[in-house]
């Protein structure tokens, strides 16, 4: 869906998985936080900056608190933010 641009349907989807894993998976669970980030990647491509930031503020949290700070995937969403904030001022 994202290749084609059809970012409100793969939100959706996003959304609906995202709720899944929370439930059976838990809210740290690295399928989740990887689900987040998708999903803040959506909301980065559809323009949503603001929400963008925040799903990925909760998703590096939810790295940080699981996989630690040095983890790869921790530091590629703290990059990720960081370069999204640097590219919105």
């Amino acid at each position: 869906y994202q290749n084609k641009r059809q970012y409100d349907e793969a939100l959706a989807l996003f959304e609906t998985c995202l709720k899944g894993m929370k439930n059976s998976l838990g809210n740290l669970h690295p399928s989740t936080l990887l689900t987040m980030y998708s999903m803040g990647q959506v909301h980065f491509s559809m323009g949503n900056v603001t929400k963008s930031l925040e799903v990925l503020a909760q998703c590096y949290e939810g790295q940080k608190a699981s996989l630690g700070a040095s983890h790869p995937s921790t530091r590629e969403t703290m990059e990720i933010i960081h370069i999204i904030k640097l590219n919105t001022k």
